[in-house]
């Protein structure tokens, strides 16, 4: 497909130009097409959700359990979430998941 065709679905589906930018920087940066990064984000979401949770339930399991020192429960919880973020971008990636059909 074309650059600008997939340029104007993103526009129609509600991303901003700025991310509209960031997708074809990384697409430019990897040598990729638009739509395999738009891939790659929904995938990414899909991953950074599931680690989410499973630090979530994994620092609730130790805290309803008894074993809370909330400074050992809670540097993990938040280093993880920070990490998520950094490699699982949660906005640009549910907006690719959530508006996927509309783009491709």
């Amino acid at each position: 497909m074309d650059d600008l065709l997939i340029k104007k679905r993103l526009i129609n589906a509600g991303f901003t130009k700025k991310e509209i930018n960031f997708i074809a920087y990384w697409a430019e940066k990897e040598q990729l097409t638009i739509i395999e990064i738009i891939k790659d984000l929904r995938a990414r979401f899909i991953g950074g959700i599931f680690i989410r949770l499973l630090v979530t339930t994994f620092c609730a399991w130790c805290f309803f359990k008894g074993d809370y020192y909330m400074v050992v429960i809670g540097i993990p919880l938040i280093f993880s979430f920070i990490m998520a973020e950094v490699f699982f971008p949660c906005k640009l990636g549910f907006k690719t998941f959530s508006k996927y059909k509309h783009i491709k």
